[in-house]
């Protein structure tokens, strides 16, 4: 696409953007609520029988990604997913994915030539009996509250294959694991094992090194009321991201006992957030050495009963003894936004990330309209400027404008 016609993208986004604005800002929610529609009487719905095929769910998705260079995303999927409550107790799910890369996709050109991959991301069965859940098979787990900051939230690893918008959920990979969770009124305790763990994916041909993981498990103990929760971790853990080191064979993966602590703190429609991780016997990068390392991140999130979201957070991390000649990381800043319109068939969402050391912005700006009962239509504006040789979950690229459209049936 030529570079004139890519900046009127931008145009139109911020027409768009500005239209709903204005319209969320003269309606504001608490005058919503005040304006009752007439109550309408609907005929009694028939009975519906329940049959195995209810949960089934086919998608297509085409996904099409240009920036001021060249095409960067350029792939279409068709996607199966099933979930159904078996008999009493029992409920499965399934999400399985076969997707062609064209070979102006990104995976394609690193690759050499277009390609298809298939994967099952989810496949889990979950009994639920009394207080107690127990699910087995290839499913995700999230720890932690502050959104996007992996202070906590390492137990399930990323696909950055995948384009990343404003949701990390989209990234996910899933994992073969054995879940419990149990309740007991304001207490929670729950318990995961892996038998091998996976690590970030960063192109389906995989690093090209032998690094090996083994099995993780852990344990979490959550104690909730009207004024928050308190989260407290405990898990044997491999390092979702390989650390690059001055040993063969120049990638190294650490293994470690993780001990945390997660806590929000409620008031009306703000949220205070903390994650906190102490990771012993790290990579310290670019060395051979190995350090313990304290993770932080401290999160306020804003949420109304109409489903606007705003959020936003910093993360940084204290190493233990650095190597003289290291470089101290600054902290990382990120910005969340969400919010529904038009009755909820337009969702618009902003994520934004900030570092200087190493240096780095992005902002990514979403908007995906259902445009029926089968067709919905998303599409994503993205401005980033990355320091020469940073690699983060949003590219390469030192500079860069994005436009990404995915049509869905």
């Amino acid at each position: 696409m030529p570079r004139r016609g890519l900046w009127l993208w931008p145009l139109g986004a911020c027409c768009l953007v500005t239209q709903v604005l204005a319209e969320d800002l003269l309606g504001a929610d608490s005058l919503d609520l005040l304006a009752e529609e007439p109550l309408t009487l609907a005929a009694p719905a028939e009975a519906h029988e329940a049959h195995w095929s209810d949960g089934l769910k086919l998608t297509f998705e085409q996904s099409q990604g240009q920036n001021q260079d060249a095409t960067y995303l350029k792939r279409s999927r068709l996607r199966l997913e099933y979930e159904q409550g078996w008999g009493d107790g029992w409920f499965v799910r399934l999400d399985g994915r076969y997707t062609h890369y064209w070979a102006d996709d990104l995976q394609a050109t690193l690759r050499g030539e277009a390609y298809d991959h298939s994967e099952v991301q989810e496949l889990w069965a979950q009994y639920s009996a009394g207080a107690c859940a127990y699910k087995v098979g290839k499913q995700r787990l999230v720890w932690g509250v502050v959104d996007g900051t992996f202070v906590v939230d390492v137990i399930t690893p990323l696909d950055y294959t995948e384009p990343l918008l404003t949701d990390y959920a989209n990234l996910r990979l899933g994992q073969e694991m054995l879940l419990a969770d149990c309740f007991a009124g304001a207490w929670q305790g729950q318990l995961f094992y892996l038998p091998e763990a996976r690590l970030d994916r960063v192109s389906h041909s995989g690093y090209g090194l032998p690094l090996d993981t083994g099995a993780e498990y852990g344990a979490r103990l959550k104690v909730s009321d009207s004024l928050g929760e308190l989260s407290l971790y405990a898990a044997h853990l491999y390092a979702n991201t390989p650390t690059p080191v001055t040993t063969a064979p120049g990638l190294a993966v650490a293994e470690y006992d993780l001990l945390g602590l997660s806590t929000t703190l409620v008031h009306e429609s703000l949220i205070g957030q903390i994650d906190l991780a102490l990771k012993p016997d790290q990579w310290y990068p670019l060395s051979n050495q190995r350090r313990d390392r304290l993770d932080v991140a401290i999160g306020l999130e804003y949420v109304t009963a109409s489903n606007h979201n705003l959020n936003a957070g910093v993360m940084w991390n204290q190493w233990d003894n650095p190597p003289p000649s290291s470089d101290d990381s600054s902290p990382l800043y990120t910005l969340g936004w969400r919010q529904s319109y038009l009755h909820d068939t337009l969702a618009m969402s902003l994520l934004a990330y900030r570092a200087d050391q190493p240096r780095f912005w992005a902002v990514n700006l979403l908007a995906d309209y259902q445009w029926d009962d089968h067709w919905s239509v998303a599409g994503a504006l993205g401005v980033a400027d990355f320091a020469t040789g940073v690699t983060t979950p949003f590219g390469t690229n030192e500079r860069s404008v994005s436009v990404t459209v995915t049509a869905t049936y």
